[in-house]
């Protein structure tokens, strides 16, 4: 009994003078063991992490007149960006963007017209609010596909978490599919022009990309958007223009809801 006493004393000495073994020593348990002991201890037993934590701006309230022309007025954050590469990144854009709004492959025809759109001054999100305005979207929205029970659970918890409002599931669970996407992608748009500052609006990008990279990583091809870490998400939006910031918030929640209807 002495015996297993004393090797148990010496392994606790081990561990507190040298540190956790290795495939111990990993974030989530520097948290736990934070919250208990302290943040000195907890860092000589599995070493020092940094908290990914980034707070979560208090969502502004969405004005009522559908018809304001606020948002039209508003300075949009932008950042130059070399003609050439301009242009890829666009095209990659418009691409995805088709693919994650219709659920097809563009057109070549199709990609022409909207980098026209863009080379002459347009926004992403003009691009976007065009083509689910169009007559191709409107068809979808018109067919017998209402949407899953995984898209009405999700929906629900967004509008909740991300804009701070409350819908019937029901109402919902008869709504056709595309327009429910629609719907929630316009909600997030007024959200980001809502917010008083670039700050805020990165900090909101930051806290919803996290979520859907922890939630839905399996959506995504992008190691970028997989990414779990608010603070990388943060940093990506702090850099980039407000419409960028837009375009990667559609194309992430129009992903994430065609897979969630098992599109």
């Amino acid at each position: 009994m002495n015996k297993v006493v004393g090797i148990l004393i010496f392994a606790v000495v081990a561990v507190v003078y040298f540190g956790a073994p290795k495939q111990l020593r990993t974030k989530e348990n520097y948290f736990l063991l934070e919250q208990y002991i302290g943040e000195k201890l907890a860092t000589r037993l599995v070493g020092k992490f940094e908290k990914d934590d980034v707070p979560m701006p208090k969502i502004p309230s969405l004005k009522a007149d559908a018809t304001s022309t606020d948002v039209y007025s508003r300075k949009e954050k932008e950042v130059n960006i070399p003609a050439d590469k301009k242009e890829q990144l666009d095209y990659i854009f418009i691409t995805q963007l088709m693919q994650a709004v219709q659920q097809r492959k563009i057109e070549n025809s199709e990609a022409s017209n909207w980098m026209n759109v863009l080379s002459q001054g347009g926004s992403r999100e003009g691009v976007y609010r065009a083509m689910i305005l169009g007559d191709d979207y409107g068809a979808l929205e018109n067919y017998d596909n209402v949407a899953s029970d995984s898209v009405v659970t999700f929906s629900i918890k967004f509008l909740e978490e991300y804009i701070n409002q409350t819908v019937n599931p029901e109402t919902l669970g008869q709504m056709n599919f595309y327009s429910v996407k629609r719907l929630v992608c316009e909600k997030a748009l007024e959200v980001i022009d809502a917010y008083p500052s670039t700050k805020d609006q990165a900090a909101w990008y930051a806290n919803l990309s996290k979520s859907l990279a922890v939630n839905h990583a399996y959506v995504f091809n992008s190691e970028t958007r997989k990414n779990k870490s608010a603070k990388f998400h943060q940093a990506w939006a702090s850099a980039v223009a407000t419409q960028h910031l837009k375009s990667e918030t559609l194309l992430k929640l129009h992903k994430t809801f065609n897979h969630l209807q098992g599109n």
